[in-house]
């Protein structure tokens, strides 16, 4: 069994709102281990961005993480203070964010961002030595002509070469763990299918663990190993990716399956779609959170038991877990 480079527990973040609290992640729990790649997939709302900006320790206000506990390695990240958590990220636990072309700073030519890193994190690097290390990481990311694109503004490079960069500047020292939130949002699919065989190649040649962020589950049966399913502000299905993918074992995972357009034939006459939104954040029903969205209570004849109790996310076999009643129903 590979070590645990990201150990989380019952995470909880809430945001104060005109005098109400919207619990927006409730009771989050999940490991990644080193050279695996975890998804972690959902609708818009579910709670992927903020659970993704508790661990960096990014939570913005007026949010703020009320219980749980994160764990890079061994260091507990819920006991250091800004200075120390800012001095880990880059250096232990790095962002590859959805839109390089935002992220980057618009004035600043790209040798001089990618260096900025190894200038906070590796003070006693000679500087003469920092214009070979910026070019190094720009090849192992595949960026064509290094030696010239390290002279030029980001708005000079297309959405991929952008994209590019934004990894090197993840990957460049060696990070236990690598945050990838929808990296391949805004790019078309050639690029896409470079820049997930670049992640891949990162796990290979470094052993990095990565969370892998995003609603794309056609990305996560791609790329990932394990897969973590949210809705609402809980993981309602976890488990091997090929697993998951080819049985689901909770509804709202199934409806996220059968709602992706089928390759090859003739087209259907209607996409499947999901009826309804997610319950609001600030008052969570008390039964599961999905209910009254759900194709398979209404199967069932509408059990009182969905409405009235929360159900628990259960253990079944393989490392596979499930928050749902009636767990057997959606696997037939």
């Amino acid at each position: 069994m590979a070590t645990v480079v990201l150990q989380v527990r019952d995470l909880a973040v809430e945001f104060s709102l005109r005098g109400s609290v919207a619990r927006a992640v409730d009771g989050v729990g999940f490991d990644v281990r080193a050279g695996e790649i975890v998804g972690m997939v959902g609708e818009s709302g579910s709670g992927k961005s903020v659970t993704m900006l508790a661990l960096l320790g990014l939570v913005p206000r007026p949010g703020r993480i009320v219980a749980g506990s994160v764990r890079l390695r061994d260091i507990d990240l819920g006991t250091l203070s800004l200075r120390e958590l800012a001095q880990l990220r880059g250096r232990q636990m790095a962002l590859i964010p959805s839109d390089a072309g935002a992220a980057l700073n618009p004035v600043t030519r790209i040798g001089a961002q990618v260096g900025e890193g190894l200038a906070a994190h590796l003070p006693d690097l000679p500087r003469a030595e920092r214009p070979g290390r910026i070019l190094d990481i720009l090849r192992r990311v595949g960026l064509p002509r290094p030696e010239h694109q390290v002279r030029r503004y980001p708005h000079e490079l297309s959405g991929g070469m952008q994209q590019r960069v934004a990894v090197a500047m993840g990957v460049q020292l060696g990070p236990d763990l690598l945050i990838a939130d929808e990296p391949t949002t805004a790019l078309d699919v050639t690029i896409q299918a470079q820049i997930l065989r670049l992640l891949l190649d990162v796990r290979e040649q470094s052993g990095t663990g990565i969370l892998f962020v995003t609603h794309d589950m056609t990305t996560v049966a791609e790329i990932c190993d394990r897969v973590l399913v949210m809705y609402a502000g809980q993981i309602v299905e976890s488990g091997p990716v090929v697993e998951v993918c080819t049985a689901p074992a909770h509804p709202y995972t199934r409806a996220l399956l059968d709602a992706i357009p089928p390759l090859g034939g003739d087209p259907p006459e209607q996409l499947t779609t999901i009826p309804g939104a997610p319950p609001d954040p600030r008052a969570w029903p008390a039964g599961c959170r999905f209910a009254e969205r759900c194709w398979l209570r209404e199967r069932l004849g509408n059990p009182e038991k969905c409405t009235s109790l929360a159900p628990d996310l259960a253990d079944l076999e393989s490392e596979r877990r499930s928050r749902c009643h009636f767990t057997e129903a959606v696997v037939r």
